[in-house]
């Protein structure tokens, strides 16, 4: 099957808002509400007031648009606790650190696959995040960013994921993890680590094959 990348804006363009509501009701993500409740209800506000951009992941099979997964990214700021010493700010930028400095940063707010019907099991996690880090680095080569970052539950299979693909846990110069406003931990990389060439989707993007 292969899998194609559309923007949320392009489709509201090209379709209208209660066409494109409807393509969103036929996401579930029970493993994660919030995903879910985004995609259908808070996506398409955000969309249109430039808060940040959503893209839809579909799988085509002989001519039938199956939607599998989205992600959104935006670009917002993040500032280091106070409580981080700035040579453990140094080391989680890999390069010098201005104090007091407000650090430009990309966020990858949702991330997920959709349940319904087992379309899950038509891409891997892997195969998502490396679609979603290749634009992660386009949108980083138009407007900058010292640091990627995500927010994720508790969990250790979440957790083992995201470390697993090259993420390090947000933590203060004792190694505890510093939780956010919002109760979930903090996952980032600096932008120094990764290119393009790590993410090798490239011009693959809407012919990556997995098997259905």
């Amino acid at each position: 099957m292969e899998l194609q990348i559309i923007q949320l804006c392009d489709l509201l363009n090209e379709f209208g808002e209660e066409s494109v509501r409807d393509i969103l009701a036929d996401f579930l993500c029970p493993l994660n509400e919030d995903v879910e409740f985004f995609l259908k209800h808070k996506a398409i506000l955000f969309e249109n007031m430039d808060k940040s951009r959503t893209y839809l992941v579909f799988g085509i099979d002989d001519a039938k648009m199956i939607l599998v997964a989205y992600f959104s990214l935006t670009s917002l700021p993040i500032v280091f606790d106070n409580s981080i010493s700035n040579k453990r700010k140094k080391a989680i930028l890999r390069t010098g650190f201005e104090a007091n400095s407000q650090l430009s940063a990309i966020l990858i707010g949702q991330f997920g696959k959709n349940y319904k019907n087992c379309y899950n099991l038509l891409i891997t996690g892997k195969d998502l995040f490396d679609l979603t880090m290749h634009k992660v680095l386009q949108v980083h080569k138009l407007i900058g960013g010292r640091i990627i970052y995500l927010e994720c539950e508790n969990r250790p299979k979440l957790r083992a994921f995201y470390e697993k693909v090259g993420f390090e846990l947000y933590t203060d110069d004792n190694g505890d993890p510093i939780i956010s406003d919002t109760g979930l931990l903090t996952y980032m990389i600096s932008t120094k680590n990764i290119s393009l060439d790590k993410y090798d989707v490239r011009e693959r993007i809407h012919e990556i094959m997995v098997t259905a």
